[in-house]
């Protein structure tokens, strides 16, 4: 699913009473899916893989994109869509997809910790690498594990060339081993550290999240999602020049694009009323990730070339 944040009252009106009713805060902030055809594909294609049968090499992936391109949502959609099932009596779980986090650094112990927590099970403080390891391989058979989604795979990048070998190494024998295929989340640098080892390279294969290109398709979808937070949109808002306008200012990432129409929502219930107008968007001011690293990136040039001075 979508993370749809909490936001203050960015671009209300100040010299108005607000008037944003606790159900509409929560209508604009609720988490839902919007459809569309990249991340259908993509879905598609896990599914595919999810169905497999159990093999000494299953078949695993790689969810590639840039940064607030919609990557976790779709497997969070994935997860959702296989969620974990109760037994008749009540007395047993299965856990068919299991999502986790990669730990902020090449770290197997606190991976393998991760693991077990995110099917509920025990974890003592004290648990070994190795011990977390065979709980594992007990485990998750028992309880149904047929995939295995790992975000935030680049946070591994920071670590020592033998530590992400190690990591990465704990990734094979998990897949190799359980027989079910592991699906890793991250960037472009990510991808990179992958391909340039063969094995892993050729057993991880890359399925890119793409950025939205100005057209119908990013119109449809700007729509769906507006209409689904219970808001109009006037005709100047679902014009070609407000979706070029939208793509611009957000670079065509998903994450960001709903961050933008969020914010309008927010102007538009403290100007007193649902429906977006294009002068909504008009007067916002919106700063993308893109944008802010970009800015970032410049500034630490700029500090490195007067430090040379």
């Amino acid at each position: 699913m979508i993370k749809v944040e909490e936001v203050a009252s960015e671009g209300v009106n100040k010299n108005r009473p607000s008037i944003i009713s606790a159900e509409q805060r929560d209508a604009i902030r609720r988490d839902r899916w919007i459809e569309y055809a990249a991340a259908s594909k993509i879905l598609a294609l896990l599914e595919n893989i999810f169905d497999q049968p159990k093999s000494i090499r299953p078949p695993c992936a790689m969810i590639v994109g840039e940064t607030n391109t919609g990557k976790t949502s779709i497997a969070r959609e994935f997860q959702h869509r296989h969620t974990p099932q109760r037994s008749a009596d009540e007395t047993d779980t299965k856990h068919p997809v299991v999502f986790v986090e990669t730990p902020p650094g090449p770290f197997l112990g606190e991976f393998y910790g991760g693991l077990l927590r995110a099917v509920n099970a025990a974890v003592p403080e004290t648990l070994s690498r190795q011990r977390a390891e065979t709980q594992i391989l007990n485990l998750f058979p028992a309880i149904g594990v047929r995939m295995i989604f790992v975000d935030e795979i680049h946070n591994i990048l920071p670590g020592s060339r033998d530590q992400r070998t190690i990591f990465l190494n704990g990734l094979k024998f998990l897949t190799n081993s359980l027989q079910i295929p592991i699906v890793v989340i991250g960037t472009r640098q990510a991808e990179s550290a992958f391909q340039t080892d063969q094995q892993f390279g050729s057993r991880f294969e890359p399925v890119r999240v793409p950025i939205w290109q100005p057209g119908e398709h990013y119109g449809k979808f700007i729509q769906t999602y507006v209409t689904s937070s219970g808001f109009d949109m006037d005709k100047s808002f679902k014009t070609k020049r407000i979706t070029e306008s939208i793509q611009s200012r957000t670079k065509g990432r998903t994450g960001d694009t709903l961050k933008l129409l969020r914010y309008a929502m927010y102007r538009s219930l403290g100007n007193g009323t649902n429906c977006l107008h294009a002068s909504i968007l008009d007067e916002m001011e919106f700063v993308s990730v893109h944008a802010r690293r970009a800015k970032a990136n410049e500034t630490r040039r700029q500090e490195l070339n007067i430090r040379r001075q």
